[in-house]
């Protein structure tokens, strides 16, 4: 929210770039990014030439209701949350099934059950082209 209110929306993404172009200079990692690491045509080719991408999928209702007390997202500082997420995910979904290997719906599931089950399904399974999605 800091860099967002003193660079804007541009200063945050440039850094997000640097930061991401960073890491994926190592190997062996397991990095989560923000949900708009992919309005950046380098980052989605960084991802899809370096990562197994596993794109965490929600709907807009049970972000709502994820998000219902959170007031630290600048994105959603404005009056229709839900109408911001809606434009967010119109903007973010087809970038996503651009680079994902594998889309992943969190559904209703809490954090613990969905880390579970999606670690089941990755299980030896992890590279690229073996996971039908």
């Amino acid at each position: 929210a800091t860099i967002f209110e003193c660079a804007g929306e541009a200063g945050f993404r440039a850094r997000e770039c640097a930061a991401l172009q960073a890491l994926l200079g190592a190997d062996g990692l397991v990095l989560a990014t923000g949900g708009g690491a992919v309005l950046d045509a380098g980052n989605r080719r960084l991802l899809r030439e370096r990562c197994f991408v596993v794109h965490l999928h929600l709907d807009v209702p049970a972000q709502l209701q994820r998000l219902a007390r959170d007031r630290s997202r600048p994105l959603l500082q404005r009056p229709d949350r839900e109408q911001a997420l809606r434009e967010l995910a119109a903007i973010r979904g087809p970038l996503y099934d651009e680079i994902a290997d594998l889309r992943f719906d969190t559904g209703n599931d809490n954090a613990t059950h969905a880390a579970a089950a999606l670690a089941e399904l990755l299980l030896g399974q992890w590279q690229r082209g073996s996971i039908a999605a």
